[in-house]
């Protein structure tokens, strides 16, 4: 990795890298939730595919809300 892409870069006290990564996060929820939709018209799924489904969404928002919390609160 070049030092351009490890120096973090702030501009108006966002973190350009963190701000990246939680749009990859949202964009990446959106495409699972899409695909789990999707699925549902060409099969029913077994209760262990939605909790591992339900488990990911979790997590993922979970991170979402605190890189949220993070550039928000940041000085």
């Amino acid at each position: 990795m070049s030092k351009a892409v490890e120096k973090k870069e702030f501009i108006n006290g966002i973190d350009i890298l963190e701000h990246e990564q939680l749009q990859s996060d949202i964009l990446g929820l959106g495409y699972l939730l899409f695909s789990f939709i999707d699925t549902l018209h060409h099969s029913v799924p077994n209760s262990d595919q939605i909790s591992a489904v339900n488990l990911i969404i979790d997590d993922i928002l979970t991170k979402i809300s605190k890189d949220l919390d993070d550039l928000v609160t940041k000085d």
